[in-house]
């Protein structure tokens, strides 16, 4: 069994939540973790799988508000064959990114790397698949690089 209380302790630690007075990360009501990386809003959250092992799943919501397509499902399809430890999904509106590492190997470069390679993907992408379907928007629409974080 996982201990949760450990790992968002870990987490919190890596990515500086302890120091959200900045704004670059805070830590929701959930004990989800979130960063924002130019247009992209991401997220960290450490959750227990049905047969007790941690996983913690670094993700982001590339496009909220696109209708289900087959667009929409090539173009998510076009993201899970083009990049490797990553998973791209549909899902109630949303085209989402994510990554999954277990919690006995995730270490805090690991973890920040995740980050970076997610939200570099998510704010990449959310122009171009705003463009193809027509539809859809970013976590945030205005200035990207306005109080954007490196993480």
């Amino acid at each position: 069994m996982a201990n949760l209380e450990v790992v968002n302790g870990f987490i919190a630690q890596v990515l500086g939540a302890a120091k959200q007075d900045d704004g670059a990360v805070w830590c929701d009501e959930d004990d989800r973790f979130e960063i924002r990386r130019g247009s992209a809003e991401c997220w960290v959250a450490a959750s227990q799988t049905t047969d007790g092992s941690g996983i913690v799943q670094v993700g982001s919501a590339v496009l909220r508000g696109v209708p289900l397509s087959k667009k929409a499902l090539k173009a998510v399809n076009g993201i899970n064959s083009e990049y490797v430890w990553v998973r791209c999904a549909w899902a109630d509106g949303m085209i989402l990114i994510t990554r999954d590492i277990p919690v006995d190997v995730v270490t805090a470069d690991l973890l920040v790397q995740s980050c970076d390679f997610i939200g570099t993907i998510a704010d990449a992408m959310d122009d171009d698949f705003k463009a193809l379907l027509g539809a859809g928007t970013p976590a945030y629409d205005g200035d990207p690089d306005d109080d954007s974080v490196e993480v």
